[in-house]
């Protein structure tokens, strides 16, 4: 029951995340004036699964 517990709370840590960062990338980069569209893919999908990976096994720790 733990292990569901770890996971579905580090899940949705990590999809929280993700998505308020993948908004915030975008609208910081336009307002900069440098084009979202080429700048924004590889920056989100890289800081996303190290982030994501750091906020999982961070979780996993604190509630074990």
């Amino acid at each position: 029951m733990k292990t569901a517990m770890f996971h579905s709370i580090s899940l949705f840590a990590v999809v929280m995340f993700a998505s308020i960062f993948g908004t915030l990338v975008p609208m910081t980069l336009e307002k900069l004036k440098v084009d979202p569209a080429i700048a924004t893919g590889p920056f989100i999908s890289i800081t996303n699964d190290i982030i994501g990976m750091m906020m999982y096994m961070g979780i996993t720790v604190l509630l074990a």
